[in-house]
């Protein structure tokens, strides 16, 4: 069985190194399968700091290997709001990806949030996101989840 870790990130430089490689190469997958880069929601090592303490950077690992991140932003309301999440190319189409919402959704429900929200999702996501049982917002490309 895979088991699929989540955490919150720290200012350890560590930390701040592993997600920035990640979120530079952070890409948009069309639904062509065409990759194009995405302006990066975290821009440096302060705005990094202040998401830290704010605890809204997850990292995924699988054993001592760190497979992806999430950053919620903008908890309001009992919503935890999803602006990103990436497992990196090589760890895709294994069920991480899954497994990874899995712990964000056992992390945010027992925080008291009463549902998540994406800001957005894609054509290419569609799928990866009703398979995590998310549903579109009003027809919208907003995707939440209620527990």
């Amino acid at each position: 069985m895979i088991e699929v870790k989540v955490r919150y990130v720290t200012d350890d430089i560590s930390d701040y190194e592993t997600f920035m490689e990640m979120h530079e190469n952070f890409t948009y997958v069309h639904e062509d399968e065409i990759e194009f880069p995405r302006k990066p929601v975290i821009k440096d090592y302060e705005q990094f700091k202040i998401c830290v303490q704010n605890e809204e950077i997850f990292i995924a690992t699988m054993g001592d290997d760190v497979i992806g991140y999430a950053v919620a932003l903008g908890y309001t309301d009992g919503v935890c709001k999803i602006a990103e999440i990436y497992v990196k190319p090589e760890k895709r189409r294994k069920g991480l990806g899954k497994k990874f919402v899995e712990q964000i959704e056992k992390v945010a429900q027992s925080e008291g949030f009463r549902k998540i929200q994406l800001n957005s999702a894609t054509m290419a996501t569609d799928n990866f996101w009703h398979s995590c049982n998310f549903r579109p917002l009003n027809g919208s490309a907003l995707y939440e989840f209620y527990f």
